[in-house]
C-alpha cells in the first residue's frame, strides 16, 4: 500500500524517538548495530522501513523487505 507507506514517511519526517515510541501501531523497534524500523504497512506486512538515529535526527532511511527463508 503506497499510500500507508508514504503516510509513515511523513509521520518519521516529523517524528521524535518519543513519539514513535508512543505510536504503538508502528512498531517501532531496535535492530541493532544502531538500527530501528517500524513496520511500513502493518504488522503482517512484509516491507519495514529501516533507519538510523544522529543527534535526533533520522538518517539513512529505507524501506526493505523482509523475506521468509525458510
Amino acid at each position: 500500500n503506497i499510500q500507508k507507506v508514504y503516510d509513515r514517511l511523513q509521520v518519521l519526517h516529523f517524528a521524535t524517538e518519543r513519539d514513535l515510541l508512543a505510536a504503538v501501531s508502528l512498531h517501532y523497534h531496535r535492530l541493532g548495530k544502531g538500527r530501528y524500523s517500524i513496520d511500513a504497512d502493518s504488522r503482517k506486512s512484509p516491507w519495514r522501513i529501516t533507519f538510523a538515529w544522529e543527534n535526533e535526527e533520522l538518517t539513512n532511511v529505507t524501506l526493505v523487505k523482509i523475506e521468509d527463508t525458510h
